[in-house]
């Protein structure tokens, strides 16, 4: 996992490069001479560290439905154990009742055949 994590952030390093040199570029030709340095700044410290940062980031949603669909199942697994052993112990109950019950008749049974 933390391979996995090193790698999506050098990626990111790597993109926000690429970025940078491209706009670097950019600035050099003379279509960017003059008034815009302002937009120019603030692509290099705003726009590339974020777009750098969603190329780190974009791996954690990925694996969103990964960590979140087990969590979701063993979530269910133990309720539904909990659910079955309330049935188990409401059974329990009704076979004791039946049973004392059955014993109950038997006894009386026994008595009036004396």
């Amino acid at each position: 996992m933390a391979n996995t994590i090193e790698c999506t952030h050098r990626m990111g390093r790597r993109v926000g490069a690429a970025i940078t040199v491209l706009i670097y570029k950019k600035m050099i030709s003379s279509k960017f001479v003059g008034q815009s340095s302002g937009k120019i700044v603030n692509l290099f410290n705003v726009d590339v560290k974020r777009i750098g940062n969603f190329c780190c980031y974009i791996h954690g949603v990925c694996l969103l439905p990964i960590q979140v669909f087990p969590a979701m199942f063993a979530t269910i697994l133990a309720m539904a154990s909990y659910t079955s052993s309330k049935i188990m112990e409401a059974k329990d109950s009704r076979t004791e009742a039946t049973s004392d019950t059955l014993k109950s008749l038997r006894i009386l049974k026994l008595h009036s055949w004396d």
